[in-house]
């Protein structure tokens, strides 16, 4: 009698378990069509996918219609959108407590409890090979509640005030712990032995017969880890410090290991790592040159965005991303034609038939997609010599955003002098002025400001107008800035030309000398004499040169290890990245800046490793 009802018991919870993995697998599915929609810039199309369950109370359905949300709210940065998403993720918050609640009280025990809130890792392979269904079902649901408060905390932080601000970084531990628990489930081991054990350990998922399921919990740990240490990795030293004492630990080369894995991996998280990857790729060469790049090479980030074109033929983030590529390859006017055509959607939309129009919603239409378009194509028009353009764009930049406006009207009124049209950057510089008396500088502003302040003196010290003064007693400012955004090398033989016939009396051609010299005419020891001779020509002055001077000697020793592989080269880096450190130390200078530098040496030591 009790054998037949135990056989029966077991009947009915087996195909109950069945029958969940079953939908949830469905609903997993359903999120991966919809997310893939949404990276192809159908975004009508995939609120249709998120939507249609949300009567339902499907939790990954109703994660995915917060993910769109916070898409939006991104890119729109709009206070009501942004409030509407933070809304939208607590109320997935609250679903997938009311699921994960029910879930506990339905589960039938198959063998020890092994509870996936502790935080305690588990190294076990033999515990591992004991979660079932319902465990896997529940990590899910572990794993969306970690990216709503990644995604809730990220937009708590674009509030103006300090207590959500607060609530926002403990919520970002939050989420980590809970990413870092996954991981360990997931792989066996710590993600400190998983980085350094020689073979690797058996993972739940070769035990277990639900792939999908357990391959989107291990990918989206890899996703979670790798963002949170991508982020981490390019953050101040001082701020890297209070986060390891916080428990975070920022490594790049882990970043760079755990969203690759990701990526190649066939979840919904394989897209997302692909496009973190390759916004890292092409916004880390601002601090280091692609060729210098060991932690993720050119060619690895061409192979993954021809896939991602591939996979998502009308995804419009994936014409600006081939377009910052390309700008990194020199080809500037194939760059300049891409940003172009990510201006407008690739699907064409009737914009008198209102219907119509809002089924083809693009990215194409919100600010803040527009504001990075036109940032790289105003830096592409820079490079390329096109300064007429280059003032447009950086204008229309200035009117599209709320943030850095004077340093956008500064770089435009740089383009204008490098034009010849001095008349109207006089006016414009009396115009910055009044600005900056508005609002308080950030630090780009900053520099613009010491950057006018200089010209206005030496326009009052030599009694001459301003005008005057700009096109007579300055060096072209923009040149300055192109050295800084680190695009020296990519400016065309033209601009490189009028360089050279500068006299090199003062320390900024020198310093661009030098890196024409090594990067374009590979004269390795030209170059140097270049740095050397802005050492001696700033030496009295302490100039911000200075430091930029020890780091380009640094970099050219670093270019000549990787040449000639002499072991001595690594001690002559070292020697030069800690004078950097000493004249920081004695000079006060911007934290911002002083960051990025910091920033600059990091990669450069990572880059002979």
């Amino acid at each position: 009698m009790f054998r037949h009802l135990s056989k029966l018991a077991l009947k009915y919870t087996t195909n109950y378990h069945s029958t969940t993995l079953i939908l949830v697998e469905s609903w997993l599915k359903d999120m991966q069509i919809g997310l893939d929609a949404l990276l192809d810039d159908q975004i009508m199309v995939a609120e249709d996918i998120f939507s249609c369950n949300l009567s339902e109370k499907s939790p990954f359905h109703a994660f995915g219609y917060a993910l769109l949300l916070y898409t939006k709210a991104m890119l729109a940065m709009e206070r009501t959108v942004i409030d509407q998403a933070i809304q939208c993720v607590l109320d997935v918050q609250v679903t997938l407590k009311r699921t994960m609640a029910k879930k506990t009280k339905t589960a039938v025990p198959t063998g020890p409890c092994i509870h996936t809130s502790y935080s305690a890792p588990l190294n076990l392979p033999m515990y591992h090979a004991k979660l079932v269904s319902q465990d896997a079902i529940e990590l899910q649901f572990e794993l969306l509640e970690a990216n709503c408060i990644l995604m809730s905390a990220t937009l708590q932080f674009l509030k103006d005030n300090w207590f959500d601000h607060l609530k926002a970084a403990y919520d970002l531990r939050k989420a980590y712990k809970i990413y870092e628990r996954l991981f360990e489930m997931a792989t066996g081991v710590t993600i400190a032995k998983y980085e350094t054990r020689k073979k690797r350990t058996a993972s739940y998922h070769e035990y277990a017969d639900y792939s999908l399921l357990n391959d989107t919990i291990e990918h989206g740990a890899y996703f979670g880890i790798g963002l949170f240490s991508v982020i981490f990795s390019v953050l101040p030293n001082k701020v890297g410090k209070i986060l390891n004492t916080l428990g975070f630990h920022a490594s790049r080369s882990r970043a760079i290991l755990f969203l690759e894995k990701s990526c190649h991996s066939q979840t919904m998280y394989s897209s997302l790592s692909a496009l973190v990857l390759l916004a890292y790729y092409t916004n880390i060469s601002i601090y280091i040159s692609p060729k210098l790049n060991q932690s993720f090479l050119f060619k690895d980030a061409q192979s993954m965005l021809e896939k991602m074109k591939k996979s998502y033929p009308h995804g419009q983030i994936w014409y600006l991303m081939e377009g910052k590529l390309k700008k990194l390859q020199g080809q500037l006017d194939t760059s300049i034609m891409l940003l172009k055509q990510a201006k407008s959607p690739a699907i064409p939309i009737n914009r008198t038939d209102t219907q119509e129009y809002l089924r083809n919603a693009s990215i194409t239409e919100f600010t803040q997609f527009k504001s990075f378009l036109t940032y790289e194509l105003g830096w592409s028009y820079i490079y390329a010599g096109n300064y007429f353009e280059a003032s447009e764009t950086f204008f229309c930049l200035e009117s599209m955003c709320n943030w850095s406006r004077v340093f956008y009207h500064y770089i435009s009124t740089c383009c204008m002098i490098a034009d010849g049209r001095y008349d109207k950057a006089a006016l414009e510089i009396r115009q910055m002025t009044n600005m900056l008396g508005q609002r308080k500088p950030n630090c780009n502003e900053q520099y613009a400001e010491s950057r006018i302040k200089h010209w206005v003196d030496t326009s009052t010290k030599n009694q001459t107008t301003l005008n005057k003064t700009l096109q007579f007693d300055i060096v072209n400012p923009l040149w300055e800035l192109v050295y800084l955004w680190n695009g020296t090398r990519l400016l065309s033989s033209q601009i490189v030309e009028l360089i050279k016939q500068q006299p090199q009396t003062d320390p900024m051609i020198c310093l661009l000398m030098g890196v024409i010299e090594r990067d374009i005419e590979q004269n390795m020891e030209l170059a140097m004499e270049c740095f050397n001779l802005v050492l001696i020509l700033t030496e009295e002055t302490n100039s911000w040169i200075m430091p930029y001077a020890m780091y380009e000697i640094a970099t050219t020793h670093c270019i000549l290890f990787r040449e000639k592989g002499h072991s001595e080269y690594k001690l002559i880096i070292l020697d030069w990245i800690n004078c950097i450190e000493n004249y920081y130390s004695q000079n006060t200078q911007d934290n911002e800046w002083e960051a990025r530098m910091q920033l600059r040496c990091q990669l450069l030591i990572e880059s002979y490793k």
